[in-house]
């Protein structure tokens, strides 16, 4: 799935029967990493509702949090 195929699939939560432009919001922000990890404000800035902010950074936070779960236990250097 690409990119903006999973922002499109999350903001469509926060935005049902729209177009969400997450190919847009992407190319604006220069990819989803940094899209997911902008703040709150500057997210609001460029027009998104609070409801599009609370998918985006639950979706971080998701994403923070598999990281550091697939992470834990593990070495961090093999030699």
């Amino acid at each position: 799935m690409l990119d903006h195929e999973l922002v499109e699939y999350l903001l469509a939560l926060a935005i049902p029967r729209r177009d969400t432009k997450a190919q847009a919001l992407i190319a604006q922000f220069g990819g989803i990493d940094p899209l997911l990890s902008a703040d709150a404000e500057t997210l609001k800035r460029e027009g998104l509702t609070e409801g599009v902010v609370a998918a985006l950074k639950i979706a971080e936070a998701t994403a923070l949090r598999l990281l550091e779960t697939r992470l834990e236990g593990r070495p961090v250097l093999s030699s």
